[in-house]
């Protein structure tokens, strides 16, 4: 299983930079997670998010270890839900 973590990180770091739209599912800790259009795992911080909120993003960096990409929202107005 080890080996497929290293395969799966790889695979993801080819969206590190990209914008995408992040549906916001779960509070976390300083933010939300959510998924993007790949079923990218997000981790999102900001003011003013909720639960089934459309959110473009920008993936700043993944994280191996905790398995989610680090974003920061590109626009201070959240997508139409």
């Amino acid at each position: 299983i080890a080996h497929c973590r290293a395969i799966a990180a790889a695979r993801w770091q080819r969206f590190t930079g990209s914008t995408v739209e992040v549906l916001l599912e779960d509070a976390a800790p300083g933010g939300w997670q959510g998924y993007g259009p790949a079923y990218q795992p997000v981790h999102v911080g900001g003011r003013g998010l909720h639960h089934g909120m459309l959110l473009p993003v920008r993936l700043r960096e993944y994280l191996p270890g905790a398995q989610h990409f680090i974003a920061e929202p590109v626009s201070a107005e959240p997508a139409a839900t």
